[in-house]
C-alpha cells in the first residue's frame, strides 16, 4: 500500500507514504476510503504525486509518528 488515511483537522486525509505528502482531504471517511482504494489500485501517480497537485494548505510534511 502506498497510501493510507490519517485524521487531520477533523478531516480524513490521504497520506502518500513514499513522499509523506497529504494528497487530499474529505469530510466523510467513506469518500476518503474510496479515493484511497483507487490510488492504491493504480490510480494517480503510483506513490509519487507532484507537489503542485497536493492540498495547497497541507503541503508541509506530515509526521507519521504523531
Amino acid at each position: 500500500m502506498k497510501y493510507k488515511i490519517v485524521r487531520r483537522n477533523r478531516k480524513y486525509c490521504i497520506l502518500e507514504l513514499e513522499t509523506d505528502q497529504i494528497i487530499c482531504c474529505f469530510e466523510e471517511q467513506d469518500s476518503a476510503r474510496k479515493s484511497m482504494n483507487h490510488l492504491n489500485y493504480g490510480g494517480g501517480f503510483d506513490g509519487w504525486t507532484p507537489n503542485f497537485l497536493c492540498e495547497k494548505n497541507l503541503l508541509h510534511k506530515y509526521n507519521i509518528e504523531k
